[in-house]
């Protein structure tokens, strides 16, 4: 009893001055293997965990540098381990503040905040200025699913393509941004020997995003594509875990599978990260993108649907309510062939002027889009036919 009396104290001390030695990030950590956090279904989804026939688990990711453990790959809890401590890591270890885990990948970090009960003010006080400013441009507050339709004409385009558009606080279309996963193929490319290696995941795939008009102009003026666009059901909050993992994503590459891991397989961790409880991306063989428009149908995901007609379609649309005598005219106007005059002095009903003129304008779009732009001198001309069309056919108040 004497001895317990004597050596007790000195014994309490030296417990307490391991426990004292221990950092915030070992006491997390040690709470997070014990109630194995890294089998938890937001885990595997932010870190896009399968199972495997060789390991227990494989992240369908391949670039290294979305893992902050060598062995995170195939191990979640060493991944998960690394992750934590990552977090707490000296600012002074990154001269550029934005390479630090706490910038990298905010969705793991708010994950494991509202996990583990995680004061954020215990993290060292990282500038996230690069994600901070992208953020605040793309300002996420709803998602909408996009199908531009498949176009026979294009091999790479015959099974239509799915990307996501992440819409701000005006909710105007033409503001967003558009979210796609792509192979990456080098401008001198083999398209025979890319398609072929893109069967076998001889290819990388990268996500991207990018303003969503350029998109539409990309798809319904020059691949000549229809394009229909699903609302989702996604609160703001889930539109934001969205955008979060979405940032730990951006330039890091996966092995593109052209059956399955392609273009529209990928996006689908994208809703899954914004609502885990989501099962979209398990029990997939073949992958096209109708397949994933069905499957987000199926999920309940979708409120509202929106039909964008091609360019093309358009053209053919005015086409149709002209008589064919006088399509070609307004053909020859459009492309700059014949005067605007021909038009509006000759001697036609004021209903088929203002379709002439409808078709002379979309022909207008359609040609300058299709040469392109070369310089100001053209954007000038351009702009100038414009205003000149879209005066001339303001005198008719008819719609065609």
């Amino acid at each position: 009893m004497l001895f317990m009396r004597l050596f007790m104290p000195l014994f309490f001390f030296f417990s307490c001055s391991f426990a004292f030695g221990a950092t915030p990030a070992d006491f997390l950590v040690e709470k997070a293997l014990k109630e194995k956090v890294y089998q938890e279904r937001t885990w595997e989804v932010l870190l896009h965990y399968k199972d495997n026939l060789w390991t227990e688990k494989r992240s369908l990711v391949d670039d290294p540098k979305f893992f902050l453990s060598e062995k995170g790959k195939t191990d979640p809890s060493a991944e998960l381990e690394a992750t934590i401590r990552g977090f707490f890591a000296e600012k002074s270890t990154y001269p550029n503040q934005n390479d630090h885990p706490y910038c990298k990948f905010p969705a793991r970090r708010q994950f494991l905040i509202e996990r583990l009960g995680i004061d954020a003010a215990k993290f060292p006080q990282v500038e996230c200025r690069e994600f901070e400013k992208i953020k605040e441009e793309i300002d996420p507050k709803s998602v909408t699913l996009v199908f531009p339709f498949l176009y026979i004409s294009r091999p790479v385009s015959m099974f239509g393509h799915t990307l996501l558009r992440i819409n701000n606080r005006y909710n105007d279309p033409l503001l967003g941004h558009a979210v796609t996963f792509n192979a990456i193929m080098p401008e001198d490319a083999n398209v025979l020997i890319f398609s072929v290696k893109g069967l076998f995941g001889g290819e990388r795939g990268i996500y991207s995003i990018k303003k969503y008009y350029q998109t539409i102009f990309e798809y319904t003026n020059i691949d000549k594509r229809d394009i229909w666009e699903y609302d989702l059901n996604l609160s703001e909050a889930e539109t934001q875990k969205l955008f979060l993992h979405l940032w730990e994503l951006v330039d890091v590459y996966s092995d593109y599978y052209f059956l399955d891991e392609n273009c529209s397989y990928n996006l689908l961790f994208l809703l899954e990260a914004a609502r885990p409880n989501l099962r979209l991306t398990e029990s997939i063989l073949w992958e096209a993108p109708s397949d994933t428009v069905k499957r987000v149908i199926d999920a309940g995901l979708t409120e509202r649907t929106v039909y964008r007609p091609s360019h093309l379609k358009i053209l053919e649309a005015i086409a149709k309510t002209l008589p064919d005598s006088f399509v070609g005219t307004a053909k020859y106007v459009g492309e700059g062939y014949l005067p605007i005059k021909i038009i509006t002095d000759g001697d036609y009903p004021e209903r088929v002027k203002a379709g002439m003129l409808d078709l002379a304008i979309e022909v207008l779009r359609y040609e300058s889009i299709a040469k392109g732009a070369e310089n100001e001198e053209d954007v000038a001309i351009y702009r100038k036919k414009t205003i000149d069309f879209l005066t001339a056919r303001s005198k008719y108040k008819i719609k065609t």
